[in-house]
């Protein structure tokens, strides 16, 4: 079963990521692990307080972390967890 996780344009997307990990129980150790990146780099994303992150990224940290990201053609994001 999945869950549709929309995200909040008004809110830093590093911080909205870093609270879907926490939620999933993963450390940023193994999201790098998983990403096949350095901790600092898992950091940097989390960090960000731009609300623009490069696409590839953030499916590259969502799939890390047990997600589907999708989107729609009106711009607004959503992330898909397994649960």
């Amino acid at each position: 079963m999945s869950r549709i996780v929309p995200l909040n344009p008004d809110a830093p997307i590093g911080s909205q990521l870093r609270q879907l990990r926490e939620k999933r129980g993963l450390s940023m150790l193994q999201v790098a692990e998983s990403m096949k990146v350095e901790v600092w780099q898992v950091v940097e994303i989390e960090q960000t307080t731009d609300k623009e992150l490069k696409m590839e990224v953030m499916r590259d940290y969502i799939s890390a972390i047990g997600g589907r990201l999708t989107s729609r053609a009106n711009r607004s994001g959503e992330i898909s967890l397994d649960s």
